[in-house]
């Protein structure tokens, strides 16, 4: 249902409906490809947007194919939207006839996706927004009203009450005063008080876990969280099969959540007829297919005890620890911070020895062989793993050498003097990202922070990716590059990449040392991509050019330490 940029294609939004306006009336005609010419006029109109439920059929949609491929992706759980903030209604309420019941379909996707959730193992949550852009009687600027006795209240108490047993609300948009949010509590604890919900409801009502979005969310053992990330550039819709990110950098994303004590909330956007793309559907069972092979390092673990670096994160159960090294050692040694307690063996899980020293002061491995995606070593204590508080592993005088760079590119959105060079260590996470003129400005008042003089300038936690966030190349350059011109001369050993999607194929990093250019090394795909050097390196550039690619690529950044 969602054209465009999903439901922000409707113009006129974000901003909500006035008390005045009233809906808009159907056209004359509506074609399933109509929407597609209001791409670059800066939205659909409301009058179109609004009917092109009259067209949507999804009609090769089969609930029990998507559950099955969630099963083989090895999900514990599925999420669906049962309405987003342009108000129509993926299932069959009786407040609106604008729902999947009144469509060429004619059938409640939300009731078979619970079902089958159920009959296969799986819970299930909703995903319900609040705010609805198509009803005049939702005024965002008030909270309460009409519009939330007469369609929010009766439609959250008819997913509680219409769809058997479920596992939570995902809440989105807020907007709901505190007292309409007390009254939703209270209709969950009526009908189904077990469910869990997250903080994104309304006003003064918290929820029973954080949802970092586009974010890999920092360390944090003290509540429960889950990252929400897409599976394509920043595209929560089916956006035509672009733009994906590969699967192993879907994988590190499961890989830091975990570490991090978080879980992974991997977003899917469905094809306009009801299928789930063949890319999305090739990365979620090769997913699966890892933690057929690995999944005692992730399932049923918490995060730690060693917080997550360059090098990777660790998770832990009983008295193993589970080291995730993701970061390439040229050394294949790595040296950590001392832990309590003895370690009476190590194995390396993903192929390969592993010979390890632990004296008073650091706990240094060495490895045999690194594997492509992860390695994984298992540490055995000779106690509780859980025991053990917290450990930094990254020194607190680590910066990027990178800013006040300046860069050119071979794209057409070059980066020239505005690029941004800037990073931040927040609780065991990196920032640092493209910027485009603008960005510093929002950013700047959404953290009421003053305005910074370099373009590009950001805040946040390690960024995957946004449209003001990332560098990309032309569409039809086969060999793209970046170049950093660093401040000055500066020596570094460890490198850090990050991917926005998952074009690139093969790739060189470049380094000019004494006014020559030298190649450092050369890989496949970059995803998120850290490597430790065997040996410093001193210089006043660095380059990375793309050999193989793809599809357009795009970097979301650059960084060296």
């Amino acid at each position: 249902m969602e054209l465009g940029s999903g439901s922000w294609a409707r113009k006129g939004t974000p901003g909500f409906p006035q008390e005045n306006q009233t809906r808009p009336s159907a056209p004359e005609a509506i074609t399933s490809g109509q929407h597609l010419k209001y791409k670059s006029q800066g939205g659909v109109p409301q009058e179109v947007y609004d009917n092109l439920f009259h067209v949507f059929n999804p009609s090769a949609f089969n609930a029990q194919e998507w559950v099955t491929l969630f099963k083989q992706a090895g999900a514990g759980y599925v999420v669906f939207t049962a309405k987003h903030h342009d108000g129509f209604c993926m299932f069959d309420t009786k407040t609106q006839d604008y729902n999947i019941m009144h469509t060429p379909f004619r059938r409640d996707v939300c009731k078979e996706l619970a079902d089958a959730c159920r009959a296969q193992g799986l819970m299930f949550l909703f995903y319900y927004s609040p705010p609805d852009w198509w009803n005049p009687g939702w005024i965002g600027s008030r909270k309460d009203g009409p519009y939330v006795d007469s369609h929010f209240l009766p439609q959250v108490e008819e997913l509680l009450t219409r769809y058997g047993p479920i596992d939570g609300l995902w809440w989105d948009g807020g907007q709901i005063s505190r007292k309409y949010s007390l009254k939703t509590l209270d209709l969950i604890q009526k009908h189904q008080p077990w469910i869990i919900i997250n903080g994104r409801l309304g006003d003064g009502v918290g929820g029973e876990f954080g949802t970092p979005e586009q974010t890999l969310g920092a360390f944090n053992m003290r509540e429960p969280w889950e990252s929400c990330i897409t599976m394509t550039g920043d595209s929560w819709f089916w956006n035509g099969g672009v733009n994906y990110k590969t699967a192993t950098t879907c994988i590190r994303y499961l890989i830091d959540c975990a570490c991090g004590d978080g879980n992974l909330l991997l977003d899917v956007g469905p094809r306009p007829d009801g299928r789930l793309d063949d890319r999305a559907a090739d990365t979620y069972r090769q997913m699966g297919r890892w933690l057929a092979g690995n999944g005692t390092s992730i399932r049923g673990t918490r995060g730690g005890p060693f917080k997550p670096g360059l090098w990777g994160g660790s998770t832990r159960v009983g008295n193993h620890i589970y080291l995730h090294i993701t970061e390439i050692l040229e050394t294949r040694q790595l040296t950590l911070p001392p832990i309590p307690g003895r370690i009476t063996g190590a194995r390396c899980l993903t192929g390969g020895d592993v010979a390890f020293k632990q004296t008073d002061k650091a706990l240094l491995l060495t490895l045999s062989a690194q594997a492509p995606v992860d390695t994984i070593v298992q540490l055995t204590l000779d106690g509780d793993a859980m025991l053990i508080k917290p450990i930094d592993t990254q020194k607190p005088e680590l910066r990027s050498l990178t800013d006040n760079a300046t860069g050119t590119s071979s794209s057409d959105r070059g980066l020239n003097a505005s690029c941004l060079v800037h990073h931040a260590w927040e609780k065991g996470g990196i920032t640092l990202q493209f910027g485009e003129p603008g960005y510093e400005e929002q950013q700047a008042a959404l953290a009421n922070k003053p305005t910074p003089q370099q373009k590009g300038f950001g805040w946040g936690h390690n960024h995957l990716g946004h449209p003001f966030r990332y560098w990309q190349a032309a569409k039809d350059d086969p060999a793209p590059w970046v170049e950093l011109t660093l401040p000055s001369e500066r020596t570094f050993s460890e490198i850090s990449l990050l991917e926005n999607h998952g074009y690139t194929e093969q790739f060189a990093f470049d380094a000019c040392i004494k006014g020559e250019w030298k190649t450092l090394f050369s890989d496949k795909e970059i995803g998120r991509y850290n490597r430790r050097m065997e040996n410093p390196v001193t210089a006043t550039k660095i380059r990375v050019r793309f050999l193989k690619v793809s599809g357009p690529v795009a970097l979301s950044s650059i960084m060296l330490y």
